[in-house]
């Protein structure tokens, strides 16, 4: 039976690193006489330690692009923020079987005619108690609609955010965050440590506390050196 190139190649090193595991689905029924069109690829894994670690070294080998630990990323800024920077094209499909954080996040970076396929344990909650259950019986143009405008001000934070985290790098690799003025120095390293927070919620965290537009103020300067920064290296090149 002919598999898939990437299909084959993922299972060519599952056998490389001794990985015990079970193929299951259309390719198991194909295999026994029962052709059956599928687009997926389905195995069983043996649950042990020794066995997680061969997946674990067959799956480094085989690849993938980016890799997100959920657990590092308990709100929707965050998660947000975390798959802009690992899909910045955004997203055309997603298998989501849990709903929270990360289908949250994973909406609002859906490209236009991108697909969701829901199963497990959020396809049975699919009711009008729930979002999931709202959107789904919602016509798609409606769909759009309330997803766009619940993630508008979402989508602007991260962009503001990575920006300037991005300012920020950049100062910090040629100049040092430590010689910019003592406000600029604290309002950078809480972006840093605090890259899914708003302007508001930096400012709540500074000593003392500074408004939205103190904080908004302060990047803006950032902002300033960065492109001074970037305007003299290229003046040099």
């Amino acid at each position: 039976m002919d598999l898939d190139r990437d299909f084959n190649e993922f299972v060519q090193y599952f056998i490389a690193h001794e990985v015990r595991f079970l193929v299951v689905g259309g390719y198991a029924l194909a295999a026994h006489g029962l052709p059956r069109t599928t687009g997926d690829f389905d195995a069983w894994i043996w649950l042990s330690n020794s066995n997680a670690a061969h997946v674990l070294a067959a799956l480094e080998e085989f690849g993938f692009d980016a890799c997100i630990d959920h657990r590092e990323h308990k709100d929707i800024r965050s998660m947000s923020i975390a798959l802009k920077e690992s899909a910045p094209n955004g997203i055309d499909g997603l298998f989501e079987n849990v709903g929270g954080v990360g289908l949250d996040a994973a909406l609002a970076r859906m490209n236009a005619f991108g697909r969701v396929a829901l199963c497990g344990l959020i396809a049975g909650k699919m009711t009008k108690s729930n979002t999931i259950g709202v959107v789904a019986a919602m016509p798609i143009p409606e769909v759009n609609r309330l997803v766009n405008a619940e993630n508008a001000n979402l989508a602007k934070i991260v962009d503001a955010s990575l920006g300037q985290i991005r300012d920020i790098q950049l100062i910090d690799d040629v100049m040092g965050i430590r010689r910019l003025p003592p406000a600029l120095a604290a309002a950078a390293r809480l972006r840093l440590e605090n890259p899914e927070a708003s302007l508001s919620e930096l400012g709540t965290m500074l000593s003392p506390p500074v408004s939205k537009s103190g904080v908004n103020h302060r990047m803006r300067r950032i902002a300033r050196i960065a492109d001074d920064i970037r305007l003299t290296c290229r003046r040099e090149r």
